[in-house]
């Protein structure tokens, strides 16, 4: 029976228990607890343009194809625009403008 639970991947949403080789890597080498094998191998992700329609079909059939339930691939889906990689960027603080 396949885990759901325990962490997920802040770029796909699928646990992180369901990633055959434990998480993406680092430039150097080392595992990631962040993202998973894949979203995200030497330190960048595999699919950097990728837009969240096109994850979530991509999710979608991963999650379908290891017979994982319509409902919670809804979920995990679902939760998509809460994860690191999709929330929004907060502005950049530019100069501030003198005052008057």
């Amino acid at each position: 029976m396949l885990s759901m639970g325990g962490p997920v991947c802040q770029s796909c949403g699928v646990p992180m228990s369901l990633d055959e080789r434990g998480g993406g890597t680092e430039v150097d080498g080392t595992r990631t607890r962040e993202y998973c094998s894949h979203c995200y191998a030497r330190g960048q992700f595999v699919h950097p343009i990728i837009t969240m329609p096109q994850m979530i079909q991509k999710v979608n059939a991963r999650l379908l194809d290891l017979h994982v339930s319509p409902g919670s691939v809804a979920k995990i889906t679902g939760a998509l625009p809460s994860l690191k990689r999709w929330r929004p960027k907060p502005p950049e603080e530019g100069p501030t403008a003198p005052s008057p």
